[in-house]
């Protein structure tokens, strides 16, 4: 059992060689082999969504408007969740222009 290997794994993908992947236990191996740290990123991101959505008085828990067809409401957002994933990109590679000029200038 090695906790810090699993939050380094939800933390980043870690490189390995075989000798090292050959000492980690089960979890570690599950935790990198199936990228988890990207579902942390997932999560992120779509908390990031929901506060601009709820920001822009546009969150909403319900299925849609009384009168949309309930056979087509996940189209209801997707208008929504675009314009959401544009800023949300917009400011991530925003992010990554700053850490770079931080990186380079620091």
């Amino acid at each position: 059992m090695n906790p810090s290997m699993w939050a380094k794994a939800l933390r980043i993908i870690p490189r390995l060689d075989k000798d090292e992947w050959d000492r980690l236990d089960v979890i570690s191996k599950w935790l990198i082999a199936t990228r988890a740290a990207v579902l942390i990123m997932t999560f992120i991101s779509a908390a990031i969504a929901g506060i601009f959505a709820f920001s822009n008085g546009q969150f909403s828990l319900g299925i849609g408007p009384a009168d949309f067809p309930p056979e087509a409401w996940p189209t209801y957002f997707a208008a929504a969740a675009f314009m959401h994933n544009r800023r949300y990109g917009l400011l991530f590679i925003l992010g990554l222009l700053v850490d770079a000029v931080i990186r380079v200038v620091g």
